[in-house]
């Protein structure tokens, strides 16, 4: 054969595969459960925006156990932790729908909270650079594996600094920046001063500790567990880490861990009283009349449709001996709880020092913008870094952009998109502001039920999914537009991913594959 006739052939060869190079080379990766710019969106076009059971469902694999972990994608593979029973795992699923292995990375794996599957040791979700993958698990378990599933390194958090000692387990996903593994264990005992709170910084190659910071902000009781994770601020000119929690936001440098500054006013004003412990228990608390769902002011355990509100109900049942499968008026069922008064909202956060104003919602950077949620209703504040941020903040407004006094989301974390800022509330109300001027642009209902999970954005639409399996797809912009509503029928509380113009929701029984055909 000629050189110039196998030239030729080897040019047709090239050509061919370039035809038939699958579109997940050119996909954008989701690295981390925000994906890869850490905040919600996505540059991918053309995803779908209407499903069901069967309609643009490219596959569905069942996972071995329930959990609210995000799934994270680099290329043609899929990685995500679960409960499978006792065990704590890593799954790698093909992006064709095939398991390709499965890994144990911990064992002990317990409900926390009020039972709900959601709640469990295996909600952190994993990070990924392409060629391995790292996870850590509530029980304090942290391992990493190659993308085919080889063990590189395995440590325990908490054998290396001590208990973990958080009411609702450990949940913050490692942030992957700079060679190194940051992870924030902000916990500590409910009684008492003392403040065990750190932030650490591992070799990825190796697990070894590369420094540790302790993080003492003065939080009192419940106020020093936070349950979001560490975010990277990078606009090419400064890049800072964020750790969220124990009433502050708090940056820190990325070679040391060395504190820059934080902000506080996320939990009362500076100097306020501590607000009274309310009298009786949560159950004596609570307003029986968000049973009525029909508003006949009577509350029947059949009318009950939020699965938190029936388990509140069975609890009340049992423990006040009353018969759950009559009727009763709303009066009536105060009287045999003992709730002498029509409970009160609390008073938003900005007025006084909540005890149990623990963070869940992980803060959201954009270049130039920080938005900083708190929790149960609280304020929300915008930040305008820049370098000549130092110290402590709170009582300085210069660099705030605007502040919500009330009306953070109090588990899904904020999205910014094309100068706005969208805040998702757990009963799915959807709120968008101007994220320069903090001026409400609407709040709007979507699907009233519990949405535990954080919005994403791609293609011009925004995702919210909602704890019954309902995601409502909205139009991104100024004007409130529904665009569809799909339902999948399985409980949900993991963020959706985006990659190879796929989305990918995990369910408690299953991770779907969404792909318009």
């Amino acid at each position: 054969m000629s050189n110039k006739l196998l030239l030729l052939l080897l040019l047709l060869l090239l050509l061919c595969a370039v035809v038939v190079m699958p579109a997940s080379v050119s996909a954008e990766n989701w690295a981390s459960w925000r994906g890869p710019r850490g905040n919600g969106t996505s540059t991918e076009k053309g995803i779908a925006v209407s499903w069901d059971t069967k309609r643009n469902v490219a596959w569905r694999v069942a996972l071995p156990g329930a959990s609210g972990a995000t799934p994270i994608v680099w290329d043609d593979r899929i990685f995500v932790s679960t409960a499978d029973g006792d065990d704590l795992v890593l799954v790698c699923i093909s992006i064709d729908g095939k398991e390709l292995w499965r890994r144990k990375v911990g064992t002990g794996n317990r409900q926390v909270g009020f039972g709900d599957a959601e709640g469990n040791l295996s909600s952190p979700s994993p990070v990924t650079d392409g060629r391995h993958v790292w996870v850590l698990m509530g029980s304090g378990d942290l391992a990493c594996f190659d993308r085919y599933g080889k063990p590189a390194w395995k440590t325990n958090i908490q054998e290396k600094y001590g208990r973990f000692d958080i009411q609702f387990g450990m949940s913050s996903t490692p942030l992957l920046a700079d060679g190194r593994l940051y992870i924030q264990v902000i916990h500590g005992p409910m009684r008492g001063a003392a403040e065990p709170a750190y932030v650490v910084a591992l070799d990825k190659k190796t697990g070894k500790e590369v420094w540790k910071q302790d993080r003492k902000t003065g939080a009192q009781m419940e106020c020093k567990h936070s349950y979001t994770s560490p975010v990277l601020y990078d606009d090419g000119k400064q890049r800072f880490l964020l750790t969220h929690g124990g009433d502050y936001l708090v940056a820190h440098r990325l070679d040391t861990g060395a504190e820059l500054w934080r902000m506080g006013g996320l939990n009362g004003v500076p100097g306020a009283p501590v607000a009274a412990r309310p009298k009786g228990s949560f159950l004596q608390r609570f307003d029986v009349a968000k049973f009525d769902v029909n508003k006949d002011k009577k509350v029947a355990r059949a009318e009950i449709t939020s699965k938190l509100h029936q388990r509140v109900f069975d609890r009340m049942a049992k423990q006040f001996k009353f018969d759950a499968t009559k009727t009763y008026s709303i009066a009536a069922l105060r009287k045999l709880i003992g709730q002498k008064k029509i409970p009160k909202p609390a008073a938003p956060a900005s007025r006084s020092y909540h005890r149990t104003l623990r963070f869940v919602a992980s803060p959201v950077v954009a270049s130039g913008l920080i938005i900083a949620p708190s929790a149960k209703r609280g304020p929300v504040i915008a930040l305008s870094p820049n370098a000549k941020l130092a110290g402590d903040l709170t009582k300085n407004a210069k660099n705030r952009l605007w502040t919500l006094e009330e009306g953070t989301p109090d588990v899904p974390s904020p999205l910014i998109h094309n100068g706005l800022v969208y805040l998702c509330s757990e009963n799915g109300n959807l709120s968008c502001f101007d994220a320069k001027t903090g001026k409400m642009q609407y709040q709007k209902r979507t699907h009233r039920t519990r949405h535990r999970a954080s919005p994403v954005v791609a293609d011009g639409k925004i995702y919210l999914s909602a704890r019954d399996g309902k995601v409502t797809v909205v139009e991104a912009g100024r004007t409130f537009k529904i665009v569809s509503q799909n339902d999948l029928g399985e409980s949900l509380a993991a963020s959706p991913a985006i990659s190879n113009g796929t989305i990918y929701l995990r369910t408690f029984d299953a991770l779907w594959a969404i792909r318009a055909k």
